[in-house]
């Protein structure tokens, strides 16, 4: 199933709204713009995961962070800084606050996304020193 009617689908159990289907949408397009594939399955469980944690936080809900070791693990990697650039850029979109314990995660499928398809952090490298 597209990204677009999985959100869909979750728009009608209202477990999204229109404004997180927008902010994911945005996001997919943004990393399209960065050269990212956006027709992997990857990018769509990332985009996927992004829009049903911001239904969650809009319910009132948040998860645990990620694990320390994990997250240590991503922070010591030689791309952190860029992956984190890249991560405050999307979170732009996002009209609402963002618990960090959810950051965690956001950021941590980034980081994966990077190792993956590292024209993102290169493209996004190229583009923030131009403007």
């Amino acid at each position: 199933m597209h990204l677009y009617e999985r959100l869909q689908s979750q728009q009608q159990r209202k477990m999204i709204d229109q404004e997180i289907v927008d902010v994911t949408l945005f996001c997919e397009q943004r990393l399209k713009i960065w050269g990212v594939n956006t027709l992997t399955s990857q990018v769509n469980f990332m985009l996927f995961h992004l829009a049903m944690a911001l239904g969650r936080i809009r319910r009132g809900y948040k998860v645990l962070p990620l694990h320390a070791e994990f997250f240590a693990e991503i922070e010591q990697a030689p791309q952190f800084e860029q992956v984190l650039a890249v991560h405050k850029q999307l979170l732009k979109a996002i009209p609402f606050a963002v618990p960090h314990s959810e950051q965690t995660h956001f950021i941590a499928n980034i980081y994966a996304l990077a190792i993956e398809q590292p024209v993102l952090l290169k493209n996004y490298k190229a583009q923030a020193t131009q403007a």
